[in-house]
């Protein structure tokens, strides 16, 4: 019967794995799509006058097939290489690890009073909502015998 249990629980747990994985894809190929695909990068950082834009393009590796350039994000994924800012000109990795500690703080600040507000409220919700639930108890004529 336990085993039978833990089968059910490796199934459960490796069917959540592969969902996940799934979405994980999903957002990968979301990503490049609207980074790679949708804008040119090299328009974004030059007037479209500009004849250097075709220059850019090279520079960026934008003359690559698609699937060379998606292929070649993967990998810069897997590395934990973004590239480099378009704006900034430094590595994406270092902007994002130098707003990491403000990101943080911002999301557990943001929990905690979550829970601050939530747990309360939702207590008050319950207690209202089991006390308006209740079958009225009408008035039962007491046991005691009305004559002495």
């Amino acid at each position: 019967m336990a085993c039978r249990r833990n089968m059910v629980i490796v199934a459960y747990l490796l069917r959540r794995l592969s969902y996940r994985v799934l979405v994980l894809a999903g957002v990968v190929c979301l990503v490049f799509v609207l980074t790679n695909l949708l804008v040119k990068p090299a328009n974004l950082i030059l007037p479209t006058a500009s004849g250097k834009i075709k220059h850019e393009h090279l520079r960026l590796g934008l003359d690559a097939p698609v699937p060379m350039r998606f292929l070649r994000f993967l990998a810069g994924a897997t590395r934990l290489d973004f590239g480099v800012s378009l704006w900034q000109d430094k590595p994406a990795m270092q902007l994002v690890r130098e707003r990491l500690g403000a990101t943080a703080l911002l999301a557990l600040t943001a929990g905690g009073l979550a829970l601050l507000l939530g747990l309360p409220c939702g207590a008050l919700a319950a207690r209202w909502l089991c006390l308006s639930c209740r079958p009225s108890r009408a008035r039962r004529p007491s046991r005691r015998s009305t004559s002495s």
